[in-house]
């Protein structure tokens, strides 16, 4: 909406310095055309550049059960995890999302393809004095303060992520975390 308020603006301020004969009139409308295309300009480079008109938005999932990347008969439970990088405490974390789960699954592997969610995005675990395996992620975006905002504003219909992060909860009495580089190359896991 602030794209077409510029070009109706600029018209205006166009408009009225070209075509209007009455010197008071053209003034008056000129400088009003001309303030209004200003104010339109400072807010549209304020929205890109700060935000302008946006908050925060913290958002929680809800705590998830998870389950043995290791054998379902085995009486110790198993958290694989490979580290992206090196001393960057962001995992790709391998386990079953269900009991019924055949394969455990490979969770967080960076998508390539989408650099900017790859920076804000983590992954990471540690162990408690639990009784199960959870998982939870927290998100903070940036989102509209309000319609009118939005209305102004909004170019496409997603919103920025600032930062996501998911945090794996494991028992320290029956779970054993192991680096994927430990793990036997039978075992046929794949990230």
């Amino acid at each position: 909406m602030i794209l077409y308020l510029l070009i109706i603006f600029t018209i205006m301020t166009l408009g009225s310095w070209l075509l209007i004969d009455n010197i008071k009139v053209r003034l008056v409308t000129g400088w009003i055309s001309i303030l209004l295309l200003l104010i339109s300009t400072v807010s549209l480079s304020a929205n890109m550049n700060y935000h302008f008109g946006m908050q925060k938005e913290i958002t929680y999932s809800s705590k998830k059960i998870i389950y043995t990347a290791g054998p379902l008969n085995s009486p110790q439970n198993l958290l694989i995890t490979k580290e992206i990088g090196s001393n960057s405490n962001n995992y790709i974390l391998i386990y079953r999302n269900s009991q019924k789960s055949i394969k455990p699954s490979a969770h967080f592997v960076p998508n390539r393809k989408q650099t900017a969610q790859l920076i804000r995005s983590r992954a990471t675990y540690r162990l408690a004095d639990v009784q199960q395996a959870t998982i939870q992620t927290e998100q903070i975006k940036w989102v509209y303060q309000n319609q009118l905002m939005k209305t102004l504003f909004k170019v496409n219909d997603e919103t920025e992520l600032i930062k996501q992060k998911a945090i794996v909860t494991v028992p320290k009495t029956d779970w054993i975390v192991m680096p994927f580089n430990q793990i036997n190359k039978n075992n046929n896991l794949k990230i």
